[in-house]
């Protein structure tokens, strides 16, 4: 048998193999999907805050609400970390980059789902060129500073309102 026979031979192997994998594990795949979609929209209109200073809670939970969403509050990781595990998925996240005790916003951003959008707040980064790089290699989709008026804005203005479209 010459190479190309073994590798045709091969290629269709692999296809009966899929055709295979689909039929058997098909239908869970199918209800993984469904889940997924149920768990996006259950967690529409609503955003997570998680920061250590309850005056920018109190900020950012006015603006927000004016905007339409609903609200969940958390001053360390760990309040965080209890929400998600009862309660659905949040639209939005915005975290704190340092929080009180051992976890930081990065830590709390890796238990976040991929269809929430997620933005990080920092007092301590003052290079806007590093908080770029830090939210592109978390994953984020964006990071300001919370000292800075136009940055707030900028942030806002990323947030908006709650979106009616599913992830």
């Amino acid at each position: 048998m010459n190479e190309h026979s073994r590798a045709v031979r091969d290629y269709v192997n692999s296809q009966r193999n899929l055709c295979h994998a689909l039929a058997a594990y098909g239908p869970a795949i199918a209800r993984d999907m469904q889940c997924h979609r149920e768990l996006c929209e259950q967690g529409q209109g609503w955003c997570l805050l998680v920061d250590d200073e309850p005056n920018i809670l109190r900020g950012f939970r006015r603006f927000l609400g004016k905007a339409g969403w609903q609200i969940k509050e958390c001053e360390t990781a760990e309040a965080a970390r209890r929400w998600l595990a009862e309660c659905p998925l949040p639209e939005v996240a915005i975290l704190d980059l340092q929080l009180d005790g051992n976890e930081t916003g990065i830590d709390l951003s890796k238990r976040l789902h991929r269809c929430t959008r997620l933005y990080f707040v920092t007092g301590v980064i003052p290079e806007e060129r590093l908080l770029k790089a830090l939210a592109e290699s978390c994953g984020a989709n964006g990071a300001f500073l919370k000292g800075s008026p136009e940055s707030l804005s900028a942030l806002f203005a990323a947030v908006g309102s709650p979106r009616s479209e599913k992830c």
